[in-house]
């Protein structure tokens, strides 16, 4: 059984470009101009256009929750390769499960990237 996520944005087009350029994912289809399916690291995600920002957002932000957690193989590379790029990404926290940083894009969704214990 698999799962397809979908996130909401009020900018498809920066959402897309955000996620492509920096999160490797791979734009797999777009229907019309307002829904689009990208490829990240073998998982589907699906954005769909809306006219309004996220009920949740500030909620998830105010109580440190997260929209997506993303399992990434080197952690500091891919914090450098972000901050190259001039994405503003959260300092590195060591963990008892593993090291992470935070990470929001333009649509205000709060991601945990992560390195698990045992991964590296």
């Amino acid at each position: 059984m698999g799962y397809i996520t979908q996130l909401r944005f009020v900018d498809l087009d920066a959402a897309i470009a955000f996620y492509v350029d920096h999160l490797d994912c791979e734009l797999v289809f777009r229907y019309e101009d307002f829904y689009a399916g990208l490829l990240l690291d073998g998982q589907m995600i699906h954005f769909k256009l809306v006219d309004d920002p996220e009920p949740n957002i500030d909620w998830v932000n105010q109580e440190s929750h997260l929209h997506l957690s993303l399992e990434v193989a080197d952690l500091e590379a891919f914090s450098a390769a972000l901050k190259a790029s001039n994405v503003a990404a959260g300092a590195i926290k060591h963990e008892p499960w593993g090291s992470e940083f935070e990470l929001t894009d333009p649509g205000g969704h709060s991601s945990f990237i992560r390195q698990t214990i045992g991964s590296d």
